[in-house]
């Protein structure tokens, strides 16, 4: 029996048993090894003796001894010796907390400080959402689907000796008439009643190979037309060909709107390459009699100055329907997006928004039907594929124009027609406004129910009510408090601000954080105020219209307006006004008798230009043309002639322009730049 000791640094550290006898007898045997450890050191030398005086007896003790060495020992103690190794981690978990008496306990509580910082100065920005994440994987899965068999129809048909005949004999002469046929042809000096024959069997194997033809043939070809003439190949060829028509027709006017015939004009179009020059130079002659030009009064500083018509964009689907709003797109500056809106309550008609092309005059680019009349529209800056769209009943669509089916846009992508906080009166103005990177773009409307809505698309269409319009001054006897919304501008420099103007004749100042009161109220007009435009050039100065009859320019900074604008015969409403993107100091404006006047704050104003019923206008961002809409569908494209061109060309300079024409004083007295500020 061999027992096991643990002995470390000298203590003895063996477990002893539980039970008294065991421990009782523990001692006695380590006295018991004790004595036999001794026994065994003393018996060496006394063998040694015996060996030596006696020789058998040595030889009988060595045998004793390889007999005791043999016998297999027991109860030794087996001696065991403990000590510490090195430590191997194999896998070590971080904890989440860490004990007060850590050392680096000054750091943890300084990066925990610098997280809820971080945390709370996020907590207001839209893009930051606590979000947890799921970091199970899931056994994976075999799907198998199973289809059914394609779906089979036994066809069968009986046929009689004489139908398997009747086959036979018409195959056989459409044969025969086809080499008589061929040998008529090919002979020469036939006669003329072999010709006549040839030309009447010629009738008959027509006929006969019609007859021939089966049902399923017919249907082939009936399958494959159609699907040529509806092919988007077939399509875009179209489109080309029609482009490359109406720029034969249109060249000599294309050339006039991007301003390349004044080169030209002097050398009578010999700059022109090739024998197209010849039908350009003819071009014009033909054409006077149909072009709209009219003189206007000017000076010295504006010689010859007009309006030169070019064409007129118009479809059959625009009649009887009024133009209410136009709006060019901010990449392809040749596209005009330009809306139509039936309001007669007699016969209603939905709306139309017709997207034109300086590539064809003739016929728009696409269409867009509308189940209301359309009332505003504006292209986004940072999206140009994207199109906001004010209607009559209160909704405000979206639509991406590069979504089209044969040319004609299907649906919005998002619109507030379901929205609880949708327009209950019609929206007569969409603007979209730049917020920033962080915020992004989003879309402003103003409706005559008094309220001024933000568009956010991040999570669909939201809104957001920026100011609700009250009625300045004593309400006593008026049926609602709230003021009738027409019209707003953002200045270019300031998304935070914006300018409202009402049916009531006021102009309000509002702030997009602050929708309690108005930062400030402009009062000037007596009538309702159709359109405010806010200068590209100098935010402060902006332009408002009305219904009395006259054009206002105010100054944000003064509460009166800085100039008045009324011709003398003039007795209608005004209804829209635009800035010129080419000098700050030129608008235009148009009225509801049908005129167009152009005015140039620094040398003269044009008379007006005779038209039916004018109810928009807009200035082209890449040519010195005017566009202006009426009250039949038309969109006139005006080409402006005369203008003096030696103006100021940087955007100081254009500021300090009009800076001059509303301040005239300040100039004089040098303290311009005191207006200025």
């Amino acid at each position: 029996m061999v027992q096991v000791r643990v002995i470390e640094d000298g203590f003895d550290l063996t477990p002893l048993p539980l039970l008294l006898s065991t421990r009782a007898e523990t001692p006695s045997l380590a006295v018991a090894q004790a004595e036999e450890l001794a026994s065994s050191v003393d018996s060496p030398s006394e063998g040694s003796e015996a060996s030596e005086g006696d020789p058998e007896a040595s030889l009988e003790d060595s045998e004793d001894e390889f007999e005791d060495e043999n016998a297999k020992p027991e109860n030794v103690p087996v001696v065991m010796q403990l000590h510490e190794s090195a430590t191997e981690t194999l896998l070590h978990i971080s904890g989440f907390c860490v004990a007060t008496d850590f050392s680096g306990k000054a750091k943890v509580e300084e990066r925990n400080a610098a997280y809820d910082a971080m945390v709370a100065g996020r907590a207001s920005s839209d893009r930051y959402v606590i979000r947890h994440a799921q970091t199970l994987n899931h056994a994976q899965k075999d799907a198998e689907v199973m289809v059914q068999p394609p779906t089979t129809t036994s066809v069968g048909c009986e046929s009689s000796v004489w139908d398997i005949y009747d086959a036979n004999e018409a195959q056989s002469r459409a044969l025969a008439d086809q080499a008589e046929e061929d040998e008529t042809v090919g002979a020469a000096g036939a006669s003329s009643g072999r010709g006549k024959k040839s030309g009447g069997t010629q009738l008959s194997s027509l006929i006969n190979a019609e007859m021939t033809k089966t049902v399923s043939e017919q249907v082939l070809l009936a399958q494959h037309a159609v699907k040529v003439l509806e092919s988007r190949e077939l399509a875009a060829s179209l489109a080309t060909m029609e482009r490359c028509v109406q720029q034969n027709l249109f060249h000599h006017k294309q050339l006039q709107y991007r301003d390349h015939l004044s080169a030209t004009e002097g050398a009578g179009g010999a700059a022109l390459e090739g024998g197209e020059g010849e039908a350009v130079a003819a071009e014009p002659a033909e054409a006077a009699k149909a072009e709209e030009v009219v003189e206007g009064d000017h000076d010295e500083g504006a010689p010859g100055a007009s309006l030169e018509m070019l064409w007129a964009w118009n479809a059959p689907m625009t009649r009887g329907r009024c133009v209410t709003a136009m709006s060019w797109n901010t990449v392809n500056e040749d596209v005009l997006a330009v809306g139509y809106g039936g309001f007669s309550y007699a016969a209603p008609k939905g709306g139309l928004v017709l997207f034109w092309s300086l590539r064809n005059p003739v016929y728009p680019e696409r269409v867009l039907s509308l189940p209301s009349g359309c009332t505003a529209v504006d292209f986004s800056k940072n999206t140009p594929h994207l199109l906001a769209v004010g209607m009559h009943d209160g909704t405000v669509a979206i639509f991406n124009v590069r979504r089209e089916e044969q040319g004609v846009l299907a649906t919005p992508v998002l619109d507030s027609e379901h929205t609880p906080g949708k327009h209950m009166d019609p929206v007569w103005q969409v603007q979209w406004v730049d917020k920033g990177t962080e915020r992004g773009e989003s879309l402003v409307s103003i409706s005559t129910d008094g309220r001024v809505v933000e568009w956010s698309m991040k999570k669909g269409l939201e809104e957001s009510t920026l100011m609700v319009l009250k009625r300045v001054g004593d309400s006593e006897g008026v049926i609602s408090r709230q003021a009738s919304g027409l019209c707003f501008d953002f200045p270019h420099d300031d998304a935070a601000i914006y300018l409202a103007g009402t049916e009531d004749g006021l102009l309000h100042r509002c702030s997009c954080s602050y929708n309690e009161q108005y930062l400030e109220t402009y009062a000037g007009h007596t009538g309702p105020v159709y359109r405010i435009r806010c200068s590209p050039f100098w935010a402060p100065a902006f332009l408002s219209c009305s219904a009395d009859w006259t054009v206002k320019l105010w100054s944000q900074k003064d509460a009166a307006p800085a100039h008045s604008f009324h011709s003398v015969d003039l007795s209608d409403v005004v209804h829209d006004v635009a800035w010129s993107p080419h000098r700050s100091t030129i608008f235009a404006s148009v009225a509801g008798d049908g005129r167009i006047e152009i005015w140039d704050l620094d040398q003269s104003t044009l008379d007006p230009v005779s038209k039916a019923g004018s109810t928009a206008v807009l200035f082209a961002k890449n040519a010195p043309v005017l566009v202006v809409g009426d009250a039949t569908g038309n969109v006139t494209c005006y080409c402006i002639k005369g203008m003096a061109k030696n103006g100021p060309q940087t955007r100081a300079q254009q500021c300090d322009a009009l800076r001059q024409a509303i301040y005239p004083e300040a100039k004089t007295d040098g303290k311009l730049d005191a207006a200025a500020k």
